[in-house]
């Protein structure tokens, strides 16, 4: 069983296929993504969660890359957005099924 199964527990196979195998050998997803924002509390927790990943304000459409890849330690999001790079790591303090 891969590390990222671990982690997510019997919920892994609700994930789709195409993202089962994203997680389990690593990859690439590419393209535009569209922006809109939600009103009252849902729109404003939306923007400042936006703003947090380096979405710049007013845009309605970006460019968007994400390469994922994971170790026995951690999972690893390479995203791009708008030509601009971050490195997210996840490290799970306790797995989804409870062990």
């Amino acid at each position: 069983m891969h590390t990222v199964e671990r982690w997510f527990g019997p919920q892994f196979a609700s994930l789709h296929p195409m993202l089962q195998k994203l997680h389990r050998e690593g990859g690439s997803l590419r393209g535009v993504v569209g922006v809109q924002y939600g009103k009252g509390l849902g729109g404003w927790l939306g923007r400042r969660l936006a703003a947090r990943l380096g979405v710049p304000k007013g845009v309605q459409s970006l460019d968007f890359e994400v390469s994922i890849r994971s170790d026995d330690q951690a999972l690893y999001w390479d995203r791009c957005l708008n030509l601009e790079t971050a490195v997210d790591r996840a490290v799970p303090t306790a797995m989804a099924h409870g062990c």
